[in-house]
């Protein structure tokens, strides 16, 4: 996820260029399987089913993306659309951390947790459901322009950002 300090666009380069191009996304596999293996428990808890297929499909368009990315021959190509690439990622993984956490809320209450923990479980539940309705489907707007591998900022002329100050 961006620090917003002035390097978003740094940090994307590096996730792009060295943590997924430079490996062919094998680190990449690791984290899908954690991922995964969250989205598998999430499928056998009845109230975050619908969760688990959200962010299953999100992960799916985050893995089209990655595979694009990686598969790119031109190294300033599969960089020119790293920030919105960036912002995807971070959100998806953002998802992953909520469903996780859910699960652990879930089972939890399962177990059968006293009053006061139980209201801590259920904001828990209901924070991941939130992520999931209002959060993660901003992670399609964000790949149109990298699965697109659109050059409208790569491609502009450095004149047009000064407008004939030079």
């Amino acid at each position: 996820n961006p620090i917003h300090e002035g390097t978003t666009g740094i940090q994307a380069m590096d996730l792009v260029g060295r943590k997924l191009r430079k490996d062919k996304a094998a680190s990449y596999g690791l984290l899908l399987r954690k991922v995964h293996a969250t989205i598998e428990a999430a499928r056998a808890v009845p109230d975050l089913q619908a969760d688990a297929r959200a962010l299953d499909a999100v992960w799916t368009q985050i893995t089209a993306a990655v595979d694009m990315l990686v598969d790119e021959p031109d190294d300033a190509a599969a960089i020119a659309n790293a920030t919105p690439f960036l912002f995807a990622f971070g959100h998806a993984i953002l998802g992953w951390l909520w469903l996780d956490m859910a699960n652990v809320c879930a089972q939890k209450r399962q177990q059968g947790a006293d009053k006061s923990d139980t209201s801590y479980y259920d904001g828990k539940l209901r924070a991941c459901r939130y992520f999931v309705d209002f959060e993660l489907p901003k992670i399609a707007a964000w790949l149109a322009p990298v699965m697109a591998k659109t050059d409208v900022a790569a491609a502009m002329d450095v004149e047009a950002f000064l407008g004939g100050a030079a």
